[in-house]
């Protein structure tokens, strides 16, 4: 017997489990029948494909083709999710994994991150964004794979997870290039570097999901999330959002309360066996 600690999120032709390994677990020989993908948050997940032997550790997304005889073996204390995706509903991305591989969080934009963030506060709409994040994950993973490029600087890592734990506040160009620990020219310039936008766009961005998700799983006011996520104000924070997602705040939380008793997309939890 085991006493893992699960949570399942599931929807037509996806399913995906957040896991804690509170001591090491043994999974012998056996192949999937649909892709899956392994994003390991804490301690390691071995991987053991033929002579193959793979060490998956913490910030890194093992993507595995179906089919694959293996072996795996997490060790004592790892939090991983582990995502079933079929072939149908991978559709276009068919093909771009035919061979087992490791992706870094960083490479594609740490999206492993806001997925597990998702599940551990599963609410009606989890199932859909988990879901639309797995897929955005394996489409900008195969770039990265498909076409090395050099990987991030530790300080690229420093200044996200900064900014994720900081949305609350005035970030400025001096403040963020201090926390990175390099000149604000350099942080300006390479950011735009890795990740295609400016570090502006890029904190505005982040606001605006880490906002969505507060109006679909908080009750506060509308005024409150804006001042929560350093918005000026709720007007700002009104018009930013209309923006980018085509509704107000408002408007957002009224149409996901309306759909939110729909049976198609389902979260559960329970305890390993």
């Amino acid at each position: 017997m085991t006493n893992e600690q699960v949570k399942v999120v599931r929807a037509p032709g996806f399913r995906a489990r957040a896991i804690v390994f509170p001591g090491e677990r043994m999974f012998s020989r056996h192949a999937h029948r649909h892709g899956h993908v392994v994003m390991v948050h804490e301690g390691e997940w071995i991987d053991l494909a033929g002579p193959r032997h793979r060490v998956v550790r913490r910030g890194e997304v093992l993507v595995h083709p179906a089919g694959v005889d293996h072996e795996t073996l997490a060790a004592a204390g790892t939090v991983a999710v582990i995502v079933d995706v079929s072939q149908r509903v991978l559709g276009a991305l068919r093909g771009l994994y035919e061979r087992p591989t490791l992706i870094a969080f960083e490479d594609v934009d740490g999206i492993p991150g806001r997925i597990h963030a998702e599940i551990a506060n599963a609410d009606s709409a989890t199932a859909l964004v988990v879901h639309s994040l797995v897929l955005q994950l394996l489409a900008i993973g195969s770039r990265a794979t498909a076409t090395p490029a050099r990987r991030k600087p530790e300080w690229i890592s420093r200044l996200v997870a900064f900014i994720q734990a900081n949305l609350g506040e005035r970030l400025t160009v001096q403040r963020l290039a201090a926390a990175a620990s390099v000149s604000e020219s350099h942080l300006s310039h390479s950011f735009n570097q890795y990740f295609d936008c400016s570090v502006s766009d890029y904190i505005r961005e982040t606001r605006l999901r880490a906002a969505a998700r507060a109006l679909r799983q908080s009750g506060d006011s509308v005024q409150q999330i804006a001042w929560n996520f350093a918005f000026s104000d709720q007007a700002h924070f009104t018009r930013t959002f209309k923006s980018a997602y085509g509704v107000t705040p408002t408007e957002y939380r009224s149409a996901r309360s309306a759909w939110m008793d729909r049976p198609l997309w389902t979260v559960e939890a329970h305890a390993g066996s």
